[in-house]
C-alpha cells in the first residue's frame, strides 16, 4: 500500500497492511541516515524532505535548521530564531495596560486582514504544492489554519492573557472571535482539497503535565465551539480532521469528541495521557496518533527499552485500526538516533497485519 492507502484504512477503521508512521523529524543523524547522504546546511530543507519522504508515512510541519537570527516584526516583537525553532524574546508591552492596548489595535487588523492581498493565500498554495512534490507519497497533512487561541496567549505570554482574561473577559473574548474569522477567511482561501490531502491537522496546545492551561469553562465558552465550527467547514470540505494539543486533556476528552474531530494527537504518555484507555473509550470513534514517549523513553531509553514500548503501543493501540504510530513531541536532536531507527524498525517489522504481538 501507499502511504495515502493507509491513512485512508485507518481513518475507515480498516487494517491496511501495516501500522502508519506519523512525525515531525528534527534529527540531523535520523535525516542523515534515511537522506541516504550527510546533512548539510545549505541543503538542509532538500535532505530533510528526502529523509520524511524515505521514513514516514505522513508529517504535519516541515523545518529545517536555521541560522541564529534575531528578527523584529513590523508590531513590535522580537523573534529569536534557532536551529529547529524560533520563540518570542521581547513584546511591544510589559503590563496589562499596553497589553490591552495593543490588543484592541491587533482586532482592528484581524478585522480587515484578507489572506489573498498580495498574493499571500497563492504563495501559500504554490509552497504546499512544492513541499508535497518533494515528499513523493508521504501525506503532507493540510494545516496553517487554527481557531486563534494558542496565537493569542503566545503573543500575549501565558501570564498577561491570563490576567486579561479576568480583567476583561469580553475585550479578550472580541480578541478570539476576530482571530477565529481571519482563519476562517484563510481556510476559504486556501479552498482545502480531499484529492490533493485528505486530512488536516489542528494544531491548538490547551494543556499541560497535569491539566488544561485554561479552566474547562473558558474552554467551553471561547474555544471548544469555535473548534466544532472549524472542523465542521473540514468536514463539509471532505476532510477528516486530526487534533493536536500536548499535555493532559482528560478533562475534556468529552469536548474534543463533541467537536467531532476524527483523531487524536500527541497522546502525551508523561503528562497523563494513556493509549489504552483512549482506545478502550474511542477506539471506533477517533484515531489515535502518537504514544510513544519523547520526553523519558526515546531520549534515555535503551534500544532494547524503545522496542518494547514500540511492540506495547502497537498491541494495545493497533487492533481493528484506527492507530497511527508516532512520538508524544518531535524527533529531536536529543533523541539518540538509534532509538528513532528502533521504534521506525519495530512498527514495520511487527506492525504489519494481521498483527502477530
Amino acid at each position: 500500500m501507499k502511504p495515502l492507502e493507509r491513512l485512508a484504512a485507518v481513518f475507515a477503521f480498516e487494517e491496511p497492511d501495516r501500522v502508519p508512521i506519523f512525525d515531525k523529524l528534527r534529527n540531523e543523524q535520523v535525516i542523515t541516515h534515511y537522506a541516504g547522504e550527510h546533512f548539510v546546511p545549505e541543503r538542509a530543507m532538500e535532505i530533510s524532505l528526502k529523509a520524511c519522504r524515505m521514513a514516514l508515512d505522513c508529517t504535519g510541519a516541515i523545518n529545517y535548521p536555521q541560522v541564529e537570527t534575531t528578527e523584529t516584526t513590523r508590531d513590535g516583537f522580537v523573534w529569536l530564531k534557532e536551529r529547529w525553532t524560533s520563540w518570542i524574546k521581547d513584546r511591544p508591552f510589559c503590563d496589562i495596560a499596553g497589553l490591552a492596548v495593543w490588543v484592541r489595535q491587533e482586532i482592528e487588523r484581524l478585522e480587515g486582514f484578507d489572506p489573498r492581498a498580495g498574493g499571500r493565500s497563492a504563495a501559500q498554495l504554490k509552497r504546499r504544492a512544492e513541499l508535497q512534490s518533494a515528499l513523493g507519497d508521504t501525506v503532507f497533512l493540510f494545516g496553517g489554519v487554527k481557531v486563534g487561541l494558542n496565537d493569542a496567549y503566545h503573543h500575549a505570554g501565558l501570564e498577561l492573557f491570563s490576567f486579561l482574561m479576568a480583567d476583561d473577559p469580553a475585550l479578550v473574548s472580541r480578541w478570539l472571535e476576530a482571530a477565529f474569522r481571519a482563519n476562517q477567511r484563510i481556510f476559504e482561501a486556501l479552498a482545502p482539497n480531499p484529492s490533493v490531502c485528505p486530512i488536516a491537522l489542528i494544531g491548538e496546545d490547551i494543556a499541560g503535565r497535569t491539566a488544561t492551561l485554561f479552566s474547562p469553562a473558558f474552554l467551553r465558552q471561547e474555544f471548544f465551539p469555535r473548534l466544532r465550527e472549524l472542523v465542521q467547514m473540514y468536514h463539509d470540505s471532505g476532510l477528516k480532521v486530526i487534533y493536536h494539543s500536548d499535555g493532559n486533556l482528560n478533562r475534556v476528552m468529552g469536548d474534543l469528541v463533541a467537536a467531532e474531530i476524527d483523531g487524536l494527537n500527541p497522546i502525551e504518555i508523561q503528562a497523563g495521557m494513556d493509549l489504552r484507555s483512549l482506545k478502550e473509550r474511542y477506539g471506533r470513534r477517533l484515531v489515535l496518533v502518537g504514544g510513544m514517549d519523547a520526553s523519558g523513553l526515546l531520549p534515555q531509553g535503551s534500544v532494547e527499552d524503545v522496542r518494547a514500548a514500540t511492540r506495547e503501543a502497537l498491541r494495545v493501540a493497533a487492533p481493528g485500526s484506527g492507530y497511527i504510530l508516532g512520538s508524544t513531541t518531535e524527533l529531536s536532536d536529543a533523541i539518540p538516533p538509534e532509538n528513532i531507527i528502533a521504534m521506525w524498525e519495530t512498527t514495520r517489522e511487527l506492525g504489519r497485519y494481521p498483527l502477530a504481538l
